[in-house]
């Protein structure tokens, strides 16, 4: 008679998220940035344009009415710093969603790498 026998295998946890909070990304707002690619794939991406912005709140270049680097980045912090929005780390990077869109920020730079509107 054959004796079959089965070994346990060891229990896999599952994968830690970040034990950084939204407070961590809240902290360091002020050294959020992003690059001049940066800002014209933000821009392509969330289809932003002089219309969805006020020269009240944002940095507009009067002269041109033409969306600046500042203009799209603190358009990015107010997203990123809203109570409504979710904000998770992955790995490198934070992920924040908010009006169905998401902004990917690299944890380590504080660099907004991109955002992208959630496809329904």
């Amino acid at each position: 008679m054959i004796k079959i026998t089965f070994e346990k295998k060891p229990k896999i946890k599952p994968k830690k998220k970040d034990k950084m909070t939204k407070n961590e990304l809240l902290k360091n707002l002020d050294k959020i940035h992003t690059t001049e690619l940066g800002v014209d794939r933000i821009k392509k991406n969330l289809e932003l344009n002089e219309k969805n912005f006020s020269l009240d709140k944002f940095s507009l270049d009067e002269e041109n009415y033409d969306l600046t680097h500042d203009s799209i980045v603190s358009y990015c912090k107010d997203k990123i710093k809203s109570p409504n929005a979710i904000t998770e780390r992955k790995g490198k990077n934070w992920y924040v969603t908010l009006d169905d869109a998401i902004i990917t920020v690299n944890a380590s730079s504080y660099t907004i790498i991109t955002a992208h509107k959630i496809k329904k």
